[in-house]
């Protein structure tokens, strides 16, 4: 389960931007000129994502990812015996290019449904929305996801409230033994801001004390000396950092440089390979516990195990990327909406079918969350973290961590 609507894409980015040399091999695309359902005809959908431009990098993936499902789904005979095939859009990272995008694939591909991974999603969704195309997407830009109006938005591994948290995460550094708990922010940015707040209320929650807080952080700062230093005289032996790794692994390095001896630094949502990919990240991150966007590779369940061998087969080794995940887990949502519609080309059709779906978890990939797709703000989530040891990651002793949400005090 999501723990915010937007960090993803930015620690995505910054993973491989700043700590350098991550895998970029991408998908091939499929296409085709078809998107009716009759018999035997092949349903055509359109990809949005950040092919180019500063957003670009670890989000190229995306495609290797809906490629593996698209290949899985194909050699089993399609969906309702319709193959499936994707035409795809680049947003040049900016919403001005997502919205020119969503309109290609819509006015001169004529796709009848969308894909999406894109930072700047945002820029696309108004139009789309009064266009009635529905869209199956990572929800990694803004909070229209989580906005009951877009009817036509289903977050493929679902959207939480920005106002709640999950108490799963205090429930995880008590295990840890932290008794002390910080965190940081991004100064003008909501999600980040919350997220520190919420964490720090979980940990309240959960019989641990307040340490250090501050949600003032110049975005994508690496001034941080100061900080560490505070935590350390706050008497914090536990952080929870929703920035970006250019801050959060400088921080890291500062408490280690300072002998802080903390029991627990979890980073949201930068698990995979991008981080794998590279040696300097990989040196950093020694210790370091992460979340994963569903259940981590190294968990070995047969969900994950059938996704590995999907992802084999169109070239990847070892953990996957961020963004390939994303591709096969979008995919998944899709497939199952397509499913629950007869295997329908609809736009309209489609976008009741997934509205009706009540209990998803992504072929299991989720559980033991599931997603009602009409539900923004669920009751309780999952979430599963591990910790990098070596050249690999390890979950942590009783994960997945799971209990209800709570709202972010004001």
């Amino acid at each position: 389960m999501r723990r915010r609507i937007s960090w993803c894409a930015v620690l995505a980015v910054a993973v491989c931007a700043v700590l350098t040399a991550c895998s970029s091999s991408g998908g091939s695309n499929s296409k085709s000129s078809g998107s009716t359902t009759a018999a035997g005809s092949v349903i055509k959908f359109g990809v949005l994502y950040d092919a180019t431009g500063p957003l670009s990098a670890g989000q190229t993936t995306v495609t290797t990812g809906i490629n593996a499902y698209v290949d899985k789904v194909n050699a089993a005979g399609g969906v309702d015996g319709h193959k499936l095939a994707f035409v795809t859009a680049d947003t040049g990272s900016t919403a001005t290019g997502a919205l020119t995008a969503a309109q290609k694939l819509v006015q001169q591909d004529g796709v009848f449904a969308i894909v999406e991974h894109s930072a700047v999603f945002i820029g696309a969704a108004p139009y789309l929305l009064q266009a009635g195309i529905p869209v199956v997407g990572s929800a990694i830009d803004g909070t229209e996801w989580a906005e009951p109006s877009y009817t036509n938005l289903f977050a493929a591994v679902g959207v939480l409230d920005e106002n709640y948290f999950e108490s799963s995460i205090g429930s995880f550094m008590k295990s840890a033994g932290v008794t002390k708990c910080a965190s940081i922010a991004y100064a003008d940015l909501q999600s980040s801001d919350l997220s520190a707040a919420g964490f720090v209320d979980t940990c309240q929650k959960a019989g641990l004390a307040q340490g250090y807080l501050n949600t003032q952080v110049p975005v994508g700062s690496t001034n941080v000396g100061p900080i560490a230093l505070a935590i350390k005289n706050s008497g914090s032996n536990g952080i929870y950092l929703p920035v970006d790794p250019t801050t959060a692994f400088s921080l890291a390095i500062a408490l280690k440089q300072l002998g802080v001896p903390m029991k627990a630094i979890l980073i949201p949502d930068a698990y995979g390979g991008d981080m794998l990919a590279s040696k300097v990240a990989t040196q950093v991150a020694q210790g370091i516990d992460f979340t994963s966007i569903g259940t981590p590779v190294e968990s070995k369940t047969p969900a994950v195990q059938q996704m590995v061998a999907a992802l084999a087969k169109v070239g990847v080794t070892g953990d996957p990327t961020v963004a390939e995940q994303f591709g096969y887990m979008d995919m998944a949502a899709f497939v199952a909406g397509l499913q629950a519609d007869g295997g329908n080309a609809n736009s309209a059709s489609l976008i009741k079918a997934m509205g009706q779906i009540t209990n998803y978890n992504a072929n299991g990939l989720l559980s033991p969350d599931a997603i009602n797709f009409r539900d923004h703000t669920p009751a309780s989530a999952c979430v599963w973290i591990s910790q990098l040891s070596g050249s690999a990651f390890h979950p942590v002793a009783s994960s997945p961590f799971c209990g209800p949400l709570v709202k972010v005090a004001s």
